[in-house]
Order: structure tokens, then C-alpha cells, then sequence
């Protein structure tokens, strides 16, 4: 109706999740990332939530349109069925025949569970990966969400079968903390919660669109943007229906910009009212996560809690004054081997007059002057490796390098040796900081503006800020997917004897080192295990991401990493305990449980 009277060649605000319109807010870059890497991983579940109208659906379609060719996608919208429904609607999804037509057919979980379990086998012999993604998936009952776990029970040696995304609701996070779900929740290899826009992020939205639709001129005041995003919260769907009336009642009144009044006339007309407040848009929810998740047992259950919490505060406070006080740091071990302490207490560390004091305000001001976007913080991180010319994690698989997105302490950062990006809140937003070097009392930041520009701030203002979240990049050999084991024969295995040949016999240069294996034998598993003694790593033959990254960084003295020592020139041990790693070097079929939130 007001396409041709704007110069659109569509409707720029529509409520269908089109992959056109994505705007790729920081927010959904980093959704994005979390689906990719999850379903990059070797099976399991990838769950996504986020409000109503967040733009769930869109990123997930968007990952879709990104996934390779030997890809096959069941897409599950009402997830309002049975354990049954649900296999038969996944079976027809995949176009497999269960016997459906014959008149006497009665269908039953095994004889599903079998025709499924036939064609997840074919296609892993045939080279393909089936992905099954489920929306809507707070509506799915605690019965179905056991059964879709056990369809991830469908492995072989090397991964599971069937990868699984969930989409949902905030609910769906609180339905996984139920204890009859543990299971499932413990097979979640990436997750993230899509928070709304910002009034930025709204203004570049609703620009986006507009210019996807074929006009980039200024249709929208400055007020009205922010009236926009005030009255919607920064929810894209109620945006684009604002948006859409407003352009209609410019269109009816013959303006040809949007003002203030138009958006809150707009927002009368869909809203029903004069627009959403935050607290108008979050009590009902409140209220009734509140009713669900407190009875009467459990409120007085809390009362007796708090009671004697606050008597505890009242003895240990006693106590701080009775007695002097201790080192706190004396008892934060960080779960890593005293020996592991003292040496990372060894290294160089920084000097005081370098370091930025402890101090709410100045601390976040200076911080935020060395804090990113996500969209910043990848190709920053690249440039520590030396790789241009990057807009994500996907630009960096492409160079056949890996992003690892992982939860953990500061110690187990700290033993993987590589420049990180970590997760922060500052004034109540998250970004993300680069740190460059780190000792177990340390880090060097680098700066947004210039990378040459370097900052040291101390590892406990940094700690309060941190939400556990870091990622790093790392260059595996080319070809390699999870493990190198026993059985194996290829390009690789060869590529893993040279390298173990080398760093045990330094002066043999790799070009003159003439790999024999072509198999990997126990001959190999025996030299790879006593490598992974020699070094403190879990002796257990495989050659997995720890393993890998500590040759690469033996064998390439030039490669970046964390610790503050001087890089090394010759190949020496690297003081690497078990119990800094987040868990050992495990089976292959051990692997795909563990949880990378």
C-alpha cells in the first residue's frame, strides 16, 4: 500500500522471519557464533533463547542458510506433540518410510527408533550430518525432552549421530534446571540467551531495513527512533510493528517522514496502549515464574535460609574483628597442582607502577577504554595471529583456524596459553576484552584503538567483572576434526609422528624428519603416551585439542601465547599439570558430554 508512495520494492517491517532482513546486531553475531560452534561439534544439543520477538527464529534460519551442502535439516514448529508424534513428524521431516501407509500400522517407539537409527547410520556412511531443529521448544513436555535426549544416544565411536538445536523462550532455561533433565542439560554443548536491541542497535535496525527495501533516506526522526525504542524495549518484532503502522499513518497523512506522534499513535493502534514500559512488558512473566517456582514449602524453606545466613554474617563478622585478618589469596588455588602455583607465581611479573589501581569508577572508565564489541573483538584477536581481513569465527574456519568458546577459572585460561577474548559486564553491558598476556596475579590488555597500546590491570578488578566466558583461536593441522587415535591412517598420523620426532630429537630439522607410519599403531600410542607424561597431560594415547596445541607451541616457538615468559627458543618442557585443564583428555564418546556453555 505505501511501497511505491516510500520507493519500496517490499514491505521493510514484516514479522516473518526473512534471512534478508537479519540484522546482524552484535547480540545476534554472537548467537550466531554459538550455533555455529555448537554445531561444528561432534553431536549433542545447541540451545538459543530469548524473549518473545528477540529474533530467535531468524538467526537459526540464517545458520541454516550456512550450513554445507551434506547437511539434512528436520525443522520441528509445533512442538506440541507426543513422544511418538514427535518421532513419526521427525521421520517425515526426513522423508524416511516407517510403514505409515500400510492400513493395519500401528506405529511404536522401537519401530521408530530402528527406521531412524538405519538412515542416521547411512547417512554418517555416506558422509552426511543430520541436524534436527526444534522451535518453540518451552512448549515441549519433560517426557518429549527426555525422549529427543535419547535420540542423541544414536553414536558411533567417533561422534553422535543426530545434532539437535533448541529454540525457546527464557521458560525453557528454568525447564533444564528440573533434576529429572540434568542429563540432558549436561549434553549442551553451546548455549546463549538473545537479549533485546539497544537504542543504537534500534537505530542501525531500523535503518537496515529501511535500506534493504530500497530506501536509505532519513523516513525516520531521530525522535521517533527513540520513542521507537523506548515503546518497544528493543524488541525487533514489536519494532517492526510499530514501524509498519507508522508508516502507514505517514502514508495516509501524505508525510514522508516519520515523527514522534506517528510512532505513538502507531503504538496505541497494535499495542493496545500507549506503549510497553519495561515493567509492564516483564510482571506478568514475573508473576508467574514466581507462582511456579515458589510454593508454600519453599517460602518458608527460604525464610529459615536467610535467618540463618544473616546469624552466620553476625559470627563471621565477630570473628574478623577478634581475630587479624589472613591473606585471602592463601587459600585460592584455583583447583591447579601447588606446583603449578608456584611456578606461574615465578614469572615475571608486572610492575606496580604499571598497573591501574583497584577503584570502581576509574577501573570500569579505564576498562572501557580497552573493551570491544563482539563484531570488534574477533578480527582483533586474529591480528594477534597475524590474519586480516576477518569478520568472524566462520572467516577463521574458512583459514582453517578454530575459535573455542569455553567456561572456566583464571588458572584454566591461563593453561591453555593463548591470547583470550573474556566476557565482561561494564555498567551493565557486555563486552569483551583482549588479553594479550597474563601471570596468575595479571593481564596485559590491548587496546581498541591501537593494538600497539597496551594496558596491565590486575587479575582481581578483571575477575570482578568477568562472567567466566573466554575464547581463543588456535591453528590445528589441516584436516584435523577432534582426536587423533589408534586405528587411524592418513596424512595425520604422519603429520603426528614427524612432529613428536622433532620435539624429541631437536637437532633433526621436520623437513629432513621422513614419517614411516601409515597407520596409527601401538608403536605411536606408546611414544604419543610417554610425550603426554613428559609433559603432565592425561597419558591416554589420543592426541586431542590439548595435546595438538601443545606440540604446535613446542614445535613454533613463534606462536602466540599468554604466558608473560620469554618465548622460548629451544624445545624445553612446558610446566603444564593435569589439573589446570578444565577435564582430561578423554574417549572420543567421553568428549561429546562434556558441556562448553
Amino acid at each position: 500500500m505505501y511501497c511505491s508512495y516510500f520507493g519500496f520494492s517490499e514491505r521493510p517491517f514484516t514479522i516473518a522471519p526473512n534471512p534478508k532482513y537479519l540484522f546482524m546486531s552484535d547480540r545476534h553475531r554472537e548467537a550466531l557464533a554459538h550455533l555455529v560452534f555448537g554445531v561444528g561439534e561432534s553431536g549433542g544439543f545447541v540451545l538459543l533463547t530469548g524473549e518473545v520477538g528477540t529474533g530467535k527464529t531468524t538467526v537459526c534460519r540464517c545458520l541454516l542458510e550456512q550450513l554445507p551442502e551434506n547437511t539434512d535439516i528436520a525443522f520441528i514448529l509445533n512442538p506440541k506433540l507426543t513422544a511418538i508424534e514427535l518421532l513419526q513428524t521427525l521421520c517425515d521431516d526426513l522423508e524416511l518410510d516407517y510403514g505409515a501407509d500400510e492400513p493395519s500400522f500401528q506405529p511404536t517407539m522401537k519401530t521408530l527408533n530402528d527406521v531412524l537409527n538405519r538412515h542416521l547410520l547411512k547417512a554418517h556412511g555416506e558422509g552426511r550430518h543430520t541436524v534436527l531443529l526444534i522451535d518453540e521448544a518451552q512448549n515441549l513436555s519433560t517426557d518429549v525432552l527426555e525422549q529427543i535426549r535419547l535420540l542423541t544416544n544414536l553414536e558411533t565411536n567417533e561422534k553422535k549421530l543426530l545434532q539437535i538445536i533448541l529454540i525457546g523462550q527464557p521458560e525453557l532455561k528454568t525447564m533444564l534446571l528440573q533434576n529429572e533433565l540434568r542429563q540432558l542439560s549436561q549434553r549442551i554443548t553451546a548455549r546463549y540467551h538473545l537479549e533485546p536491541l539497544d537504542l543504537n542497535e534500534t537505530t542501525g535496525y531500523i535503518n537496515y531495513r529501511l535500506a534493504v527495501a530500497g530506501n536509505d533516506n532519513n523516513i525516520f526522526a531521530t525522535q521517533a527512533v527513540l520513542v521507537t525504542h523506548k515503546l518497544s524495549q528493543g524488541i525487533p518484532r514489536i519494532i517492526n510493528t510499530i514501524c509498519d503502522r507508522a508508516l502507514l499513518g505517514a502514508y495516509s497523512r501524505g508525510k514522508k517522514v516519520v515523527d514522534a506522534p506517528l510512532i505513538k499513535q502507531a503504538a496505541r493502534e497494535v499495542l493496545g496502549k500507549k506503549g510497553l514500559t519495561k515493567n509492564d512488558y516483564h510482571l506478568q512473566e514475573n508473576r508467574k515464574k514466581f507462582l511456579a517456582e515458589f510454593s508454600l514449602k519453599q517460602l518458608l524453606l527460604w525464610l529459615i535460609l536467610i535467618a540463618i545466613g544473616m546469624m552466620s554474617g553476625w559470627y563471621i563478622s565477630r570473628q574478623n574483628i577478634l581475630e587479624p585478618p589472613t591473606n585471602k589469596h592463601s587459600s585460592l588455588q584455583l583447583n591447579l597442582a601447588s606446583n603449578q602455583i608456584d611456578t606461574i607465581e615465578q614469572q615475571e611479573q608486572i610492575p606496580e607502577k604499571n598497573k591501574i589501581p583497584d577503584g570502581g569508577d576509574r577501573f570500569l572508565t579505564k576498562l572501557a577504554n580497552f573493551s570491544f564489541s563482539y563484531a570488534q573483538a574477533i578480527p582483533s584477536l586474529a591480528k594477534i595471529w597475524g590474519v586480516d581481513n576477518v569478520k568472524d569465527c566462520l572467516d577463521l574456519q574458512r583459514l582453517h583456524y578454530r575459535c573455542e568458546l569455553l567456561q572456566g577459572s583464571w588458572g584454566q585460561m591461563l593453561a591453555y596459553d593463548r591470547p583470550a577474548m573474556l566476557s565482561v559486564m561494564i555498567n551493565g553491558e557486555r563486552k569483551y576484552i583482549l588479553i594479550y598476556k597474563a601471570s596468575a596475579t595479571d593481564a596485559q590488555l590491548v587496546s581498541l584503538n591501537n593494538s600497539n597500546s597496551k594496558q596491565i590491570f590486575s587479575r582481581l578488578q578483571l575477575e570482578s567483572v568477568w562472567s567466566g566466558e573466554y575464547s581463543f583461536i588456535w591453528l590445528p593441522p589441516k584436516g584435523f576434526n577432534k582426536t587423533i587415535k589408534r586405528g587411524d591412517s592418513g596424512i595425520l598420523v604422519q603429520w603426528l609422528e614427524q612432529q613428536l620426532l622433532h620435539i624429541t630429537q631437536p637437532e633433526l630439522s621436520r623437513d629432513s624428519i621422513i614419517p614411516t607410519t601409515i597407520r596409527f599403531d601401538s608403536a605411536l600410542e606408546k611414544q604419543l603416551q610417554n610425550f603426554q607424561k613428559k609433559y603432565g597431560l592425561n597419558a591416554d594415547g589420543i592426541a586431542g585439542m590439548r595435546t595438538i596445541m601443545l606440540i604446535n607451541q613446542l614445535v613454533n616457538p613463534n606462536i602466540p601465547r599468554l604466558s608473560i615468559m620469554d618465548k622460548m627458543t629451544t624445545v624445553t618442557p612446558a610446566v603444564i599439570e593435569p589439573s589446570d585443564l578444565p577435564e582430561p583428555e578423554v574417549s572420543t564418546k567421553e568428549e561429546q558430554n562434556v558441556t562448553h556453555p
